[in-house]
C-alpha cells in the first residue's frame, strides 16, 4: 500500500514538472502514433514506448531502442574522469542516438551507414569535454576540434542544422526544474521500496 501511495505521488510530482516554456511534461507509456521507421536497425523496427528505459529516458515515450540495448551500450562505456555535468549530458545524449525516433532523417543504411550529426553538436561536445579524461588521456589533447571528435566516433559531420542528429538541452534542463519536494518523494520511494 505504501508503494501505491508513493508511486502515485511520484507520478503527480513528475506530471507537474514544467519546462522553460511552462508547458507540462507527462511521463507515461503510450503506443506511439508517430510510427517512424528506425533506420539504424536492420529489421522493420518502428519507434514505440519503452518502459524501464535507463540513460536515454527522454526517449521512453517514443524510442527506437530496447532497454537491453541501452544497458549493453552503457555498461561497456569507460567513465569520463573530470567531466563537467555539461560534458556528461552531451556524451550521454550522443550515445543515445540509436534510440532517437527521428533517425530516419539522419541515418540512412543505404548510404554511408553513419550517423549524420550536426556540427554544432560536435563543437559543443568538444567544448564541454576537452578537459575530461578518457582512458588516461585528455580529450582535448587527442581531438583538436568537434569535427575530429565526431569523425573519430565514425559519425558524418553535417555543416548545418537540417537532417542531422542534434543536441536537445531541454531533456537535461527538465531535471533542474523539478521541485525539491518532487525529488524528496522520488528519493523516499526508492528508500521505501528497498525496505519492502
Amino acid at each position: 500500500m505504501r508503494c501505491l501511495i508513493i508511486c502515485f505521488l511520484i507520478y503527480v510530482s513528475l506530471t507537474d514538472v514544467t519546462t522553460a516554456e511552462n508547458s507540462v511534461v507527462e511521463f507515461h507509456m503510450e503506443k506511439s502514433s508517430n510510427r517512424n521507421p528506425c533506420t539504424y536497425f536492420e529489421n522493420e523496427r518502428v519507434a514505440v514506448g519503452v518502459e524501464g528505459l535507463i540513460n536515454c529516458t527522454w526517449y521512453a515515450p517514443n524510442a527506437c531502442c530496447k532497454r537491453t540495448e541501452v544497458t549493453s551500450v552503457f555498461s561497456r562505456m569507460p567513465p569520463l574522469y573530470g567531466a563537467s555535468q555539461e560534458c556528461t549530458n552531451h556524451v550521454n545524449y550522443m550515445m543515445c542516438y540509436f534510440c532517437a525516433p527521428d533517425q530516419v532523417y539522419w541515418y540512412h543504411k543505404d548510404q554511408d551507414r553513419k550517423v549524420h550529426v550536426c556540427i554544432d553538436f560536435c563543437k559543443s561536445v568538444h567544448h564541454h569535454c576537452q578537459g575530461a579524461m578518457y582512458e588516461g588521456t585528455r580529450i582535448g589533447d587527442v581531438y583538436q576540434n568537434g569535427t575530429s571528435f565526431c569523425e573519430a566516433q565514425n559519425f558524418h559531420v553535417i555543416d548545418g542544422k537540417q537532417n542531422c542528429f542534434k543536441f536537445d538541452p531541454g531533456v537535461f534542463d527538465l531535471a533542474n526544474t523539478i521541485s525539491g519536494s518532487g525529488l524528496l518523494v522520488l528519493v523516499l520511494s526508492f528508500i521505501t521500496l528497498g525496505f519492502q
